[in-house]
């Protein structure tokens, strides 16, 4: 049984990017394909910075993985579901929810 080799880069792509693109990389003339998971979402994507304290960082990256998932889609439902939930900007001026004028309900 023959034991799969790694293909040298030849595309002109130096080597240093090649090993920024890739997680592993023992040899920089070598380009690792498809590591990862597949993309499973149908709209673009940008990359965004957000600036943690070192505590919940620790924990969503704990968190991540205990269920194997990745940090950011544990980012992208919390930011979801947290936006879903928040009342429109009309209902926050003008104490529409009831919770600005006391009335309950």
């Amino acid at each position: 049984m023959l034991a799969m080799q790694p293909r040298p880069v030849d595309d002109g792509v130096s080597a240093r990017s090649c090993a920024r693109k890739s997680a592993f990389v023992s040899d920089p003339l070598v380009r690792v394909v498809n590591m990862g998971r597949p993309r499973t979402y149908g709209e673009d994507r940008i990359a965004t910075a957000v600036r943690l304290p070192v505590s919940i960082h620790r924990r969503l990256h704990e968190v991540a993985a205990d269920r194997d998932v990745s940090a950011n889609l544990l980012v992208t439902r919390a930011v979801t579901d947290y936006l879903d939930r928040l009342p429109s900007a009309d209902q926050a001026i003008c104490g529409l929810d009831g919770a600005a004028d006391g009335e309950s309900r």
